[in-house]
């Protein structure tokens, strides 16, 4: 096959091939030729004959390394490259060829970081091979959800190759409205305009110059928060996660826009979530890998447990020779008796011969599972072992996901049910989980920090990004669109005002970066920059959102604080009571309650356990049980005069538990018999009975109702409470 000696040379020089590699490419073709033809002896001859005559030639020994990889000789050819490098290193192919043998051998990282060298050094001329790299390096990178430098690379092989209909559809498949991926994390981003301008010598296009430019200015200049932003942006665009979220930290500390605050901490939120991120990561999925002895047996003990409801969506992926699906429980109700259609998801779960993976956001659940299959596999399974991995962004609602039993879907009801469960999760779970880019503070306790509350908005921003996209809605609600996601969505900005989180900086608007931007390649297209889009938002310093009417649940603190109980309603009594508790500020909470079952009869609100039962349980916290006793007595009586005695069990077994807090187990066996005489076929009364029994060390008395509950079991045909009482029977025999 003729060369045509005015094309660029393959080596990736920039040059073309009569002033480069014209003296031994003809012959190295003829060499692969041989190859392909399986005459490998005297393609390997030729190549030893080239490399005695042009032993200096670094290009060659990079064409004599592919000549060996392609012949399975990896050792061989990785000793081929450290001579290439040896006589050039600035080789940027041999680089890359390095790389696909580190990804060959399955060192992903390894092989990025020498697929990003790589696209450093190859000449900008050499297209065809800077093409190759940046593919390389967005599959990778896109693995490793390394999302930012995936963008990056996507963006410089369009501007390589523009007319390539495929790579537009790679990013729109990787990056469009249906990736569900969130705004930020799929979003191009642009430098801001800094203090001062990096040196000329440093905007050469190349990221690896822009990049000592600005470690260069982070030190000249070390409040400028736009320069330790572009310097954190550009190490996220070389996968350097890391050395990213550290520089965006330092960008942070010195904002003094918390709009702009916003952008960069959903940015470091978006870092934290690469692979490799596992030390400084927010969120981690937990897995426990048990090696599976006998299938079978596991098989029927999943069966089972998708009979009796506690695993949903079990499926088997023919193809990959997968078993998938979700354990899950009930969300329970406050009447005792009724079966909620709602569930909340405990873990995932694959069956991937030989093993069984359980993976869950929540690593209690994930551990207890485990243990509990281990348990009852009767010896099938092996025990679990434990490991982490960062979750994908779009994974993270399965922190507050819901499963609905068939037929259920589109039950106003049910609907309701789910959304509070996420109101939930954010205002009470959510608000007092210690965050690592919160530097293992709360969301709750970072906002008495001035700028730990910088990061905050990022966090928060971040999970209504995830929540949104996962859903499918827009970035942007339309004004015809917010009154109905209200009703059927969760509106962030009820967690921003529970928190106090409101922009109270916002700086004029600025020109964008025209200069800094210059340092690097382009990535940012024609159309963006013609509409001022940075960082996957309006250049242009938007004012803050309006906040929509305040209702008490949505209220913070001070704000609950500040109510006046006596005018306010017996509905509205609770929901402040219910706010006050997902706040965590109990004796408040417990203040509402005291009110609110004080006030007069309100037929529209009939049902006032929940303002007796928090009542009870702040008497009991302080140790004053005949207070505790007396409300008791108090709530019953109003519930018989005015629910229809809807709440009898559960002021029963408030009663019982005060007894058991006493420690007066005579009247604890009572108000237990009592109530067992009343509802003899509620089960969960003869297990919750016998456990009380345990706590009062009391063995025989547990013993003796875990027996009633074995025999309704029985008659019942219930496995599940069999398998309680079972449990129970046998802690009530080692206690004796």
């Amino acid at each position: 096959m003729s060369i045509d000696p005015y094309a660029f040379c393959p080596c990736g020089s920039g040059k073309k091939v009569k002033w480069c590699c014209a003296p031994f490419l003809t012959q190295v073709n003829r060499a692969f030729e041989l190859l392909q033809e399986g005459q490998h002896e005297s393609a390997h001859k030729l190549f030893q004959e080239l490399l005695q005559q042009h032993d200096n030639r670094a290009a060659l020994w990079l064409y004599y390394a592919e000549f060996l990889t392609h012949s399975g000789q990896w050792e061989q050819a990785d000793a081929a490259l450290d001579q290439a490098l040896q006589r050039d290193p600035k080789l940027g192919m041999a680089f890359y060829m390095r790389g696909q043998l580190r990804q060959q051998e399955g060192e992903i990282q390894g092989a990025l970081m020498l697929y990003h060298k790589a696209a450093e050094l190859i000449a900008p001329e050499a297209k065809d091979q800077l093409l190759n790299v940046y593919a390389k390096i967005a599959d990778l990178s896109h693995q490793c959800r390394q999302f930012l430098a995936t963008i990056y690379a996507v963006d410089r092989a369009l501007q390589l190759r523009p007319d390539l209909p495929e790579l537009h559809r790679y990013h729109e498949d990787l990056f469009g409205p249906n990736s569900r991926l969130p705004p930020t994390a799929r979003q191009r981003h642009a430098l801001r305009r800094t203090r001062r301008s990096i040196p000329e010598s440093f905007i050469t296009g190349r990221l690896s110059d822009a990049r000592q430019g600005y470690e260069q200015l982070v030190q000249q200049t070390p409040d400028d928060p736009a320069a330790w932003f572009n310097l954190g942006l550009i190490y996220a665009w070389q996968g350097e996660s890391l050395r990213a979220v550290e520089a965006l930290y330092r960008s942070l500390d010195a904002e003094v826009d918390d709009r702009l605050a916003e952008q960069t901490g959903t940015l470091v939120e978006v870092l934290l979530t690469a692979l490799g991120m596992e030390s400084v990561a927010n969120y981690l999925y937990h897995f426990c890998s048990m090696t599976i002895r006998d299938f079978q047996r596991l098989l029927q003990l999943f069966e089972e447990k998708y009979r009796l409801g506690a695993i949903a969506q079990m499926q088997f992926h023919e193809e990959e020779g997968v078993l998938r699906g979700f354990f899950m429980e009930e969300i329970p109700t406050l009447a005792m008796s009724e079966h909620t259609p709602v569930y909340r998801i405990r873990a995932r779960f694959m069956i991937i011969p030989p093993e069984l993976h359980l993976i869950s956001l929540d690593q209690n659940q994930a551990q207890s599972l485990a243990q509990e299959l281990y348990e009852q596999s009767q010896m099938a399974l092996e025990p679990p072992r434990v490991w982490t991995r960062t979750p994908d962004p779009r994974e993270l609602p399965l922190l507050y996901g819901t499963l609905v039993r068939p037929g259920y879907e589109s039950d106003p009801e049910v609907q309701r049910r789910r959304l509070q469960y996420v109101a939930d999760y954010f205002e009470g779970t959510w608000l007092h989980q210690p965050l690592k880019s919160l530097e293992g503070n709360s969301p709750l306790d970072a906002m008495g920090s001035p700028r730990l509350r910088k990061r905050l908005f990022g966090a928060v921003r971040f999970m209504e990004e995830c929540y949104r996209a996962v859903r499918g809605l827009p970035d942007q609600p339309s004004e015809e669109t917010k009154a109905e996601a209200e009703q059927h969505y969760y509106d962030f900005q009820r967690l921003r005002h529970k928190l106090g989180l409101e922009y109270t900086n916002v700086a004029t608007p600025e020109p964008e970066a025209e200069a800094a931007q210059a340092a690097v390649p382009a990535a940012v297209s024609s159309q963006q920059a013609s509409t001022g889009e940075i960082a996957g938002h309006s250049t242009s310093r938007a004012t803050p959102a309006s906040v929509p009417p305040r209702d008490i649940s949505a209220m913070n603190i001070a704000e609950l604080a500040a109510l006046d109980r006596q005018v306010m309603s017996v509905d509205e009594i609770e929901q402040a009571m219910r706010a006050a508790l997902r706040l965590e500020a109990r004796e408040l909470a417990v203040a509402f309650a005291r009110a609110g079952v004080d006030k007069p009869f309100d037929p529209s609100k009939p049902d006032r356990y929940p303002l007796f039962a928090a009542a009870i349980t702040g008497a009991l916290v302080q140790g004053n049980y005949s207070e505790a006793l007396d409300l008791i007595q108090r709530g019953e009586q109003y519930d018989s005069e005015h629910n229809r005695g809807a709440r009898a069990i559960d002021y029963a077994l408030k009663r019982a538990n005060v007894y058991v807090r006493m420690k007066d187990v005579d009247h604890a066996v009572e108000a237990f018999e009592r109530l067992i005489a009343q509802y003899p076929q509620e089960g969960k009364l003869y297990t919750t009975a016998a456990e009380e029994m345990l706590r009062l060390k009391s063995a025989d008395k547990a013993r003796y109702f875990a027996d009633r509950g074995l025999r309704l079991a029985h008659q019942s045909q219930n496995r599940d409470l069999e398998e309680h009482c079972r449990e129970l029977l046998a802690a009530a025999e080692k206690a004796r």
